[in-house]
């Protein structure tokens, strides 16, 4: 067994880029924090956190948009409902159960209602955008990404990379390794552009081709009218219909391209993998905790310096620390060690 080819499936969340720049890659905590005045001072965010802040603990900026995004359905489905309006308007329902208070005013305040959550959510957007589309410099990379990548690489293993982070840390230490063409990010050069060829996700885990997954996407893709997914300027456009990203994040199971076939090739590569090291990673996701739960007992790895309240079903081997050298030099000397003697 200790000479056949190993794999490694590698899953990075907000903490592996903090730990690159803590500064330029803001976890949704820290997102929260830094969001602007004309966010902020939106009285309709303050309904919202308010709401909030009596019913959890901790606030993020994931739990802010799906509050919007319930309170949006919630309007939208009411302009879906030809019934619903008519019912509403001239207080026809009110009068039917005969009720005093009246709701003639509610399809005026609802629409209303909508477009200031939509344009909330185009301002929040904008941040993703700002926040997450620089590349880090390649001496932040020296005490992480470099050093694990190098060290895997020298034991001549499989490995697929995976992350729900929006961001180009990887794609930048990929760039930086002397030997990052053994990584494929998925792209491939089409006349002065370079496009997403998402028929490299299909039977990938079949070939021992590392590839680079971004299971929520980037901020630096772009999808074009005719369908096609290119690499482009982390500028927001206005509408996430003109990006190709999963925003907020923990969606559950994908169903459009490319984030389906991106969904199935983790999904197949868990089932393969000898090792899983997760990075940073919070198991917020329901889809993704099934998924790993799923391919259970395989042997999980979680690099975090937070306590991870890992979900039903999984187990790890906690390296409570950030990911840095010393963490490196545990999972290497540890754990891919003992994988390679296997």
């Amino acid at each position: 067994m200790s000479g056949s080819t190993k794999s490694i499936a590698i899953l990075a969340g907000a903490g592996a880029s903090k730990a690159v720049n803590p500064e330029m890659y803001l976890t949704t905590e820290d997102f929260y924090k830094r969001l602007p005045e004309s966010v902020t001072g939106s009285p309709l965010f303050r309904s919202v956190v308010d709401y909030l802040q009596n019913s959890q603990a901790s606030i993020d900026i994931e739990v802010v948009l799906w509050e919007l995004q319930k309170l949006e359905a919630f309007l939208d489905a009411r302009s879906l409902a030809g019934i619903v309006n008519w019912m509403i308007d001239g207080d026809r329902i009110v009068k039917a159960v005969g009720i005093q208070t009246g709701l003639s005013n509610f399809v005026q305040v609802s629409d209303a209602a909508l477009g200031e959550i939509r344009q909330l959510d185009d301002s929040i957007n904008q941040c993703v955008y700002q926040f997450y589309g620089e590349s880090p410099q390649e001496a932040a990379l020296k005490a992480n990404w470099l050093p694990l990548l190098e060290g895997i690489l020298l034991h001549k293993c499989t490995v697929n990379l995976f992350t729900t982070n929006y961001d180009p840390v990887i794609e930048k230490a990929i760039s930086s390794l002397s030997d990052g063409g053994k990584f494929d990010d998925g792209f491939v050069v089409d006349g002065a552009y370079r496009n997403l060829d998402v028929d490299r996700w299909k039977n990938a885990h079949l070939n021992h081709t590392s590839l680079l997954t971004k299971l929520h996407g980037s901020v630096h893709w772009a999808r074009h009218t005719s369908g096609k997914i290119f690499a482009a300027s982390p500028n927001f456009e206005g509408s996430h219909d003109k990006h190709v990203i999963l925003y907020p994040g923990y969606k559950g199971q994908a169903s459009e391209e490319p984030f389906a076939s991106f969904h199935q090739h983790f999904k197949e590569c868990l089932k393969m993998a000898d090792c899983i090291l997760a990075i940073g990673f919070g198991f917020r996701d329901d889809y993704i905790n099934q998924l790993m739960s799923d391919v259970a007992p395989r042997q999980i790895i979680s690099i975090n310096p937070e306590e991870v309240e890992m979900p039903a079903g999984i187990s790890a081997i906690a390296v409570k620390r950030g990911f840095d050298k010393k963490a490196v030099e545990i999972f290497l000397g540890k754990h891919c060690h003992a994988l390679m003697a296997m």
